[in-house]
């Protein structure tokens, strides 16, 4: 399963989850301090701009010991060289499980930049190996199932979010790839195919994404709903239908020319924002509704890319005026609650006085063990002295 040591991760969680509220003036540096003693951990998790850096160094260095290797070697043949490939990225991944065990890394960006190498070494050499065994060399669905399993293996193992996405999309290409092979009738499923499959993703994500046993993959899970709902959206976006169908069929749609069910396209290009934003807002939902805004903008320029009402500057100065005044009033609008939704920082207003130390503490350890119960006294019987019942 997964690699890290999870009671350690949620140590390093609890201690930056204090950071930020210190930083926001929700508790102060003493109770920060104490929080910080609790909960120190051997982990090596540096801030962001370190961890780039790192990962970028460490990207170089690996090149340079990679570039050596097969300088040394110098295989002279293709299958040779693919086979060199194969067995350098199996290597690879040995050094790295060692690495992160024995160094304590995590999220540090250098064994995020040994897995990535490791993968594409490892998948590129698989692959190379099968176009090479096959005569005339065909792609298809086959080296997409072929890089599936070690995409899934990684993400599971190191809870990557871009080996996750990586994953996502390799699964949804192992179904779209042999339906965009076929007859044209099966090519015009394509996006109904891939509408079903966003949405059917997303759901069965959002199921089981709250259960304990899944939470040290939560990022991952995250990562799935997002590119689910883009999925969805694609699959019923005019444009994208519209361009990807002339891609796969070899030709250029003649201006004034349209696709098969042009008119159900154009509404699902409309409705589907709609839908996110609604439902964003009825289940409070960041994810929806953020995404349903993106979406929003991308159907009015695939709108306007086909139909052009007016100039490009004043449909540009019109959409910032509405977002602007769209902006204004969400906030005079929120600056009461409103079924849920505030502008208000209202986290630093509850939690002001709170003992945060003691909450993070007992949040962790769980709820202190309540003494036992203690066994009733007597329980004889007695009937003399013209007196009855129970002692």
């Amino acid at each position: 399963m997964i690699i890290y040591d999870m009671r350690l991760v949620e140590k390093l969680q609890v201690a930056r989850e204090a950071k930020q509220w210190r930083n926001s003036g929700i508790i102060p540096s003493n109770q920060y301090d104490a929080i910080k003693a609790a909960y120190t951990t051997p982990l090596y998790s540096p801030t962001l701009f370190i961890r780039i850096v790192l990962f970028v160094f460490a990207c170089i260095a690996l090149a340079g010991v990679y570039g050596i290797v097969f300088l040394i070697v110098s295989p002279d043949h293709d299958t040779t060289f693919a086979a060199l490939l194969v067995v350098v990225g199996g290597l690879s991944f040995f050094v790295l499980e060692r690495v992160v065990k024995t160094r304590q890394l995590y999220k540090a960006g250098i064994e995020e930049a040994m897995l990535y190498v490791a993968l594409f070494l490892t998948i590129a050499g698989i692959v190379w190996l099968y176009l090479e065994a096959t005569s005339p060399p065909r792609t298809g669905v086959v080296p997409w199932i072929l890089a599936l399993p070690l995409l899934i293996w990684g993400a599971v193992r190191f809870a990557d979010r871009l080996v996750t996405a990586g994953a996502y999309i390799c699964a949804l290409a192992v179904v779209l790839v042999p339906l965009s092979e076929s007859g044209p009738v099966t090519r015009s499923l394509l996006p109904f195919v891939a509408m079903l499959l966003g949405l059917g993703s997303y759901f069965l994500v959002r199921k089981y994404s709250g259960k304990k046993f899944l939470e040290p993959w939560k990022d991952c899970l995250f990562v799935i709903k997002m590119l689910s709902l883009a999925v969805l959206y694609c699959g019923g976006n005019y444009f994208v239908v519209r361009e990807g169908n002339a891609a796969l069929m070899g030709y250029e749609i003649p201006e004034g020319g349209n696709i098969p069910f042009a008119f159900l396209f154009y509404i699902l290009t409309a409705l589907i924002p709609v839908a996110y934003i609604v439902r964003g807002l009825m289940i409070r939902d960041h994810l929806l509704l953020r995404t349903g805004l993106i979406a929003a903008v991308v159907s009015v320029l695939t709108f306007r890319y086909y139909f052009h009402v007016v100039a490009p500057e004043v449909a540009l100065t019109i959409a910032g005026a509405v977002m602007f005044l769209a902006a204004m009033f969400s906030l005079r609008f929120l600056k009461t609650d409103r079924n849920g939704f505030t502008h208000r920082n209202i986290l630093k207003e509850k939690l002001k006085d709170l003992n945060a130390e003691g909450l993070l503490i007992s949040q962790t350890l769980g709820p202190a063990p309540q003494p036992a119960a203690k066994p009733p006294q007597g329980g004889g019987e007695f009937g003399g002295g013209g007196t009855t019942g129970s002692w």
